[in-house]
């Protein structure tokens, strides 16, 4: 039930072949998602786990939102960068407390790509 994100295009890997919403290109798999995408420079990568798995390695840079909470029944996680020794972080946000979560924007460098 999700929108597009504002502002930029929105290139959806599904395996569902009816899916369709308006303002989004859908694909099914990560390969045709790059083919789409082209030599833009700045694609965001919104997904499942199966997704981050499939691209990650070929990403130059990643914004990631670090919330501060624990989800005990969450079934998908965002690979750790701080542990992955190529990922750097460029740029932490100042805290932002919103609807009763604290959260803030990091973003990271994959020095191997630079």
């Amino acid at each position: 039930g999700g929108r597009p994100l504002p502002k930029r295009r929105n290139i959806v890997i599904t395996r569902d072949p009816d899916f369709h919403r308006e303002g989004c290109e859908t694909v099914s798999t990560p390969e045709d998602a790059l083919a789409l995408a082209g030599d833009e420079e700045n694609v965001w990568l919104i997904g499942g786990g199966s997704i981050y798995a499939a691209l990650l390695g070929r990403c130059r840079r990643a914004s990631v939102t670090r919330v501060d909470s624990t989800v005990s029944d969450a079934d998908t996680f965002f690979p750790d960068l701080d542990a992955l020794p190529n990922w750097k972080i460029e740029r932490t946000g100042e805290a932002v407390t919103e609807n009763g979560l604290t959260y803030r924007f990091v973003d990271y460098v994959n020095t191997a790509l630079l």
